[in-house]
């Protein structure tokens, strides 16, 4: 699975590289340089994983239900907070959001998952609302 997702992020890193071109040269150096340490990351993913593939011998299905559960039902709450957040807004959106994540995650802890809310919307309320004087949705 190291190998395949290797493969593919180095193929999209050189994708994204590839329409870097056509930027100025000076809006071109941070994109640039994220994308050679994300490629060079990835390249080392795919080996690492081939060797340890070679090492163990034994490959395990990628594409098992029980190693995409997880991944999916994350998408899924992702998509009903974007979703939400038109229908409610951002501030009531994420209220909801990060406890379900949370308590998914089994933190019931109460007082942490109040305060990552709190401080969450907070700032993101503080840097967009207050400071870039933009509109949340």
């Amino acid at each position: 699975m190291d190998v395949y997702a290797g493969i593919f992020l180095t193929l999209l890193g050189a994708a994204f590289y590839y329409l870097s071109l056509d930027l100025t040269d000076e809006a071109a150096v941070f994109p640039r340089i994220v994308l050679w340490t994300f490629m060079i990351l990835s390249v080392g993913m795919a080996v690492q994983g081939y060797l340890k593939f070679k090492k163990t011998g034994e490959a395990k299905n990628p594409l098992a239900f029980e190693g995409l559960r997880v991944p999916l039902l994350v998408f899924l709450f992702i998509t009903v907070y974007v979703v939400a957040m038109g229908i409610i807004g951002f501030c009531l959106a994420t209220a909801a959001f990060v406890p379900g994540v949370a308590l998914f995650y089994k933190n019931k802890k109460p007082l942490h998952i109040l305060g990552a809310t709190a401080c969450l919307i907070g700032l993101i309320y503080l840097l967009f609302v207050v400071q870039l004087k933009l509109v949340l949705p």
